[in-house]
């Protein structure tokens, strides 16, 4: 009997007081040399992500530096012109920018995230927790209790956590007689070219990747001796608007099956619509705090192929990755990609 499998998106959207506190700005990004001084001190001392900014405090900027700055109300403010600035001087350049309740809700969301990442492998125990539990490299065998331990280590709520863990003891069945998928995960697809993953298994030599309907009907074929497949879903008989599922079968394995959605144009006029409102709010400049907030939006949207290339760019971009890195990984954790979210904090861990 087959089982489809059709995940929830743990999207945790956790409202902190620190965001009603006394401040104007926190620091979401920054790259090159840039300074803050406090209010009554004379001293210039380096910025790192999540520091806040108070009413009479000055920042500075030297040549070749870039600041991404959210407001208490929910703007974001790039700054990457030298000089010193007061918040009176921000407060002055953030009324150019116009405000949308969209871009605010992402802002708020990757705020907090930086709020959220203390605490993350703060300590040796809890790392000798995940290698001794074993519960990102057995990701087959999670439960709840094991998904708790990953929960404390990456700042996910207990429920969220919970939840993963029991999402990751159903998908992924102590069995190893099956490939693992990789991605697509159950996900809206927006672009009409897709890329189908998967882990590598080692008594496979051609693998087929299967694309079939709500009835077990095959619209969808093509053998590969590779761990991935680019698919052009026009050239296909997808329809859009209409639930998919998609597998992929070694010499004498397959793997879980996973539900793809082609959204219909109506659906992507939608989305287009809200990207194009968080442009006029920030602006065309290519930042890493813009692409954190698109990942932002393509995770609620669950539009994932898009949320992790956003995320990606972010890292690439960032000049301390390390806070960007944990919000990626507790995102690669919630799509139940918990071997890569272990890759992800053993690299925080390793640059330390």
């Amino acid at each position: 009997m087959k089982i489809k499998y059709l995940i929830i998106l743990l999207f945790p959207f956790i409202v902190h007081s620190t965001f009603s506190q006394n401040y104007e700005y926190k620091i979401l990004s920054q790259k090159g040399s840039v300074l803050l001084q406090r209010n009554n001190s004379s001293k210039w001392i380096s910025v790192k992500i999540g520091d806040l900014i108070q009413s009479k405090d000055k920042i500075k900027l030297e040549n070749n530096s870039y600041v991404g700055l959210s407001h208490v109300s929910g703007k974001i403010l790039d700054i990457n012109k030298a000089g010193t600035y007061s918040t009176t001087d921000l407060y002055t350049i953030l009324q150019n920018k116009k405000n949308s309740t969209i871009t605010g809700k992402f802002v708020k969301y990757v705020s907090d995230q930086v709020d959220n990442t203390g605490g993350i492998f703060a300590s040796k125990s809890q790392t000798d927790n995940m290698k001794s539990t074993g519960a990102v490299n057995r990701s087959i065998e999670l439960n709840a209790q094991e998904g708790q331990k990953i929960g404390n280590m990456t700042g996910l709520d207990k429920n969220t956590s919970s939840a993963i863990g029991a999402f990751a003891n159903l998908i992924f069945p102590s069995d190893e007689k099956k490939i693992k998928a990789f991605l697509p995960r159950t996900s809206y697809l927006f672009d009409d070219e897709i890329d189908f993953s998967w882990y590598k298994d080692k008594d496979a030599n051609n693998y087929t990747i299967y694309i079939v309907d709500r009835n077990d009907v095959v619209v969808f074929s093509k053998m590969t001796n590779d761990t991935s497949i680019r698919i052009n879903i026009k050239n296909t008989n997808l329809q859009t608007g209409t639930n998919y599922y998609w597998y992929v079968q070694g010499e004498d394995k397959k793997s879980d099956q996973y539900n793809i959605y082609w959204l219909t144009q109506s659906e992507k006029a939608n989305i287009n619509a809200d990207i194009i409102a968080i442009y006029e709010e920030v602006g065309n400049e290519d930042t890493p705090l813009i692409n954190l907030i698109l990942a932002a939006f393509y995770e609620d949207a669950n539009i994932q192929d898009k949320a992790i290339n956003s995320y990606k760019k972010a890292l690439n971009m960032a000049q301390n990755p390390d806070e960007y890195k944990r919000m990626y990984g507790r995102y690669l954790a919630n799509i139940g990609l918990f071997e890569s979210a272990k890759k992800v904090f053993d690299s925080i861990q390793s640059s330390k």
